[in-house]
């Protein structure tokens, strides 16, 4: 199964979202429950699922212009304890 790029783009916003944003956007106990939810969520697809899925964040991640976001998103598996660095 493919995962369409609006539905990662949409993975790659909520992430974005959650570690970007200021203590005062966005309560950061919130946003660690958020993402420990992702990740839970996406632990529960199959491998081959999750590994095309993490290669697609990385691609899409690469059109960003500030290095920080390209690097979190080369890393989200790894945040989002998916794969090892």
């Amino acid at each position: 199964m493919n995962i369409s790029k609006p539905i990662i783009q949409i993975l790659i916003d909520t992430a974005m979202f959650m570690e970007f944003n200021d203590d005062e956007t966005l309560n950061p106990d919130a946003a660690v429950a958020f993402m420990e939810s992702m990740s839970a969520n996406l632990k529960e697809l199959p491998e081959v699922e999750r590994v095309n899925l993490l290669a697609s964040i990385k691609e899409m991640g690469e059109r960003y212009p500030i290095d920080e976001q390209k690097q979190f998103l080369a890393e989200i598996g790894h945040r989002l304890g998916l794969t090892k660095l």
